[in-house]
């Protein structure tokens, strides 16, 4: 069963593998941003936020089933890879979005990125959706 990517992350991204931040969303919560990357083939994407930020949400979706390589989801350190911590591993058989909602926001500080990895041998067109605060 083939899915299309959800419609408000196919408006919000360029073509080709880029990042944006499209605005804050209007609700109870303090100030949210979203922002999205797309692109096909391998996945190899870094978040880093301007200051220290707080990570709500992250949303990982494929156009196709037919990847079996597991997704990654890492924190990681600039000071050194000895305090990167995997926060997500997700084989990807089957599966066409993956949603990382942490019991807690997780701090993420001007010297951390979020780091994501998917092979994708098969080529599938991605799309990641970050929210923050």
């Amino acid at each position: 069963m083939r899915k299309a990517l959800i419609p408000a992350l196919c408006c919000a991204v360029l073509i080709g593998i880029a990042a944006i931040i499209v605005g804050a969303a209007s609700n109870q919560h303090a100030r949210e941003y979203h922002v999205y990357f797309t692109g096909s083939g391998a996945m190899a994407e870094s978040f880093t936020a301007a200051g220290d930020v707080d990570i709500v949400e992250v949303r990982v979706l494929l156009d196709d089933i037919t990847t079996t390589e597991p997704l990654t989801i890492t924190l990681g350190s600039v000071q050194a890879a000895v305090h990167d911590a995997n926060f997500v591993t997700q084989g990807m058989s089957g599966v066409s979005s993956v949603i990382w909602r942490p019991e807690k926001d997780v701090a993420l500080r001007a010297t951390e990125q979020l780091d994501f990895a998917l092979a994708n041998a098969a080529g599938n067109t991605w799309g990641i959706e970050v929210v923050a605060r």
